[in-house]
This record gives C-alpha cells, structure tokens and sequence, in this order.
C-alpha cells in the first residue's frame, strides 16, 4: 500500500509499505477521506526526529476483520480516533479521552489515516450514515469536539458567540441551535469562512477587522463565549470584554496564557473552561447529527487532495476551513 510519511517542517514522502494485518479484534479500513486537522497543520511544521504516518479525522470501509461481528466486510464507516483500555474508571462512564491506559491515538504514535490502509480496533468504528459522503463523513471527530463544548453549558434561549469561524467553530454555532440557543454570532477576520458560515445556519456574522461590525452585538445579551481559535491574546481579550458578569468562556483547545486576565474574570466572576478530547457519547451524537442532517458540513470542505498531493494539501489547508486527503 502508499502511505504518505512526515519528514518534518511540512515534507511528505510518499511510500509503499505492507499492507498492515488486523490483530485480534480490529479491522483493516480502506482510507476514503481524512481530514487534514488544526493539530496536523502545527505538529507537522515543526522539524521532527521520528517519521509518522499521521491523520486522525477518517472515514473508509473495512476491508477485512479478525475475529469481530462488531463489523463486516464491506461496511462503510467512521473511525474514533482514540484507542482506549475500555476499563478504568473513566472508560466505564464514556469519558474514554481522559482514559488512564490508553492504547494509542490514530495518526499519534499509531498508524494513522494518510495511508491507503490503516488497522483500526472495531469498537472505535461506528457506522457511516448513508445521506453523505466520505469527506463529510471524516468531519465527524471535530464535530464531537463542538458536542463537547456546547454541552458544558445549557445555552437554552442565551445569546452565544462564537470566535473562529473554521470548521470547528462553525460546526459549534451549528450545533448550539439544536441545544436551543437564540442568536448565535461568529466572529472571524475572514469574510470568505463568514460567507460560509452564513451558508449553514441563520447567524450572525461579524468581521473582526471592522469595528463598526461590533455593533451587531446591540440588542443580544451574549452569556457564553467560545474561543475557536486559541493562543490569540486579541480573541481572549474580545471575550472576555463582551461577556457580562456571571458569563463563560469556553476554550477549545490551548488559549493564550497571558490574555486571560484574572482582574477581568475576578471582577465579573466569569467561568473559564478548556476543553480538548471527544467521548464516546460525542462521537455517537455528531454521527447523529450528520445522520440528521442537522449539522450541515459539505460547504466546509473547501479542498480535496490524493494522496500523491498532500504536500499541495497541507499548503492549501493553511487558508482553507478543511482539506480533506483522498488516498
């Protein structure tokens, strides 16, 4: 099979290797789609002593199990990227990111999805609805990211704002109608993702490079904020500007350190919250929400690549909301 290995600094090299065989209870998937994620862009950067054959965001069909009925041959489905123990503590109540024995992380350290073929445990696939393709499909694991964090508050009848309009952040101002928000905003310096955001649900879009476009913030009382785009001081001190006294901030992955003033969030008793890893009950519901077409993800996938091309890929993705690879 070809499989696409980093060299670092934003190199790829295109190999063939052995097709992996399946242990005991996995399943050998035919790579459709992976997503090419945030964390890939920055990790794969940076110069690096081990090659790896990466990708966590995937889709495909299996093409031969050992050992399982949880799965058939020919099956299309959607991989979990983490690999848990399945019995401690945390595993036990779904909470399988927090796993204390976890078993790997697809495309971290385990063979991951720029591959033609990648050997999966199936009890982390579940099935691919039928009402979209592929690369919509690789979109559900940031998706239970958006799960995730809208749930950590009841956001009933609020204004929410949404900083980052990537395909997470989007995909969270999606997700926040259907847990009952009233106006949800998204903010981002790219009027081309606004564009496209306004395409997938009825929001309010506001430019941060205008600042007469702030005042869409006029008539809304906006109670939680989400930072989507992490490790920008002038995000953070946006938002914690907007939000009233008793307001959240909820940072999906790393915020800047330094902007989180704790004069600001002292003074008006904010809640700060970071979240990162999806659960297995996140996973189930953004394959739902696919399912239901309630989350509407085609206009987000705004490049698609094979293998061959996933240099041009990674290139492409740094302007792109999600470039997904096609082995």
């Amino acid at each position: 099979m070809e499989a696409a290995f980093s060299l670092g600094s934003g190199r790829f090299e295109i190999r063939n290797v052995p097709t992996p065989e399946p242990k005991q209870g996995e399943a050998l998937v035919r790579v459709k789609a992976c997503g090419i994620c945030g964390s890939d862009k920055s990790g794969l950067a940076r110069p690096t002593v081990r090659e790896i054959v990466s990708g966590h965001e995937l889709s495909g069909v299996v093409e031969r199990v050992n050992a399982t009925d949880a799965v058939a041959v020919g099956q299309e489905i959607i991989a979990d990227p983490i690999i848990p123990c399945g019995e401690c503590k945390y595993c036990k109540v779904e909470r399988t990111f927090l796993c204390s024995n976890r078993q790997g992380v697809i495309g971290y350290g385990v063979g991951g999805g720029f591959a033609e073929y990648v050997c999966i445990p199936a009890r982390c696939l579940y099935p691919k609805p039928t009402n979209i393709d592929f690369a919509e499909a690789s979109m559900a694991e940031p998706l239970a990211v958006a799960v995730g964090a809208a749930h950590l508050r009841d956001v009933t009848a609020l204004d929410c704002i949404v900083f980052g309009a990537g395909a997470i952040g989007t995909m969270l101002a999606q997700v926040l109608k259907t847990c009952g928000a009233d106006n949800v905003l998204v903010v981002d310096v790219n009027e081309n993702h606004l564009a496209i955001a306004r395409q997938t649900g009825d929001f309010i879009t506001i430019n941060a490079t205008d600042e007469s476009a702030w005042n869409a913030l006029e008539g809304t009382e906006v109670k939680v904020a989400y930072d989507v785009v992490g490790h920008s001081s002038a995000v953070t001190a946006r938002a914690l500007d907007v939000l009233p006294p008793q307001g959240a901030l909820i940072c999906i992955g790393a915020p800047n350190p330094g902007a989180l003033r704790l004069d600001v969030i002292e003074v008006k008793g904010l809640s700060v919250i970071r979240t990162m890893g999806v659960s297995i009950a996140e996973m189930r519901q953004a394959v739902n929400l696919l399912a239901s077409g309630d989350v509407h993800v085609k206009p987000l996938v705004t490049g698609r690549f094979p293998l061959e091309r996933i240099e041009e890929a990674f290139q492409a993705s740094l302007g792109s909301i999600k470039v997904v690879v096609e082995p």
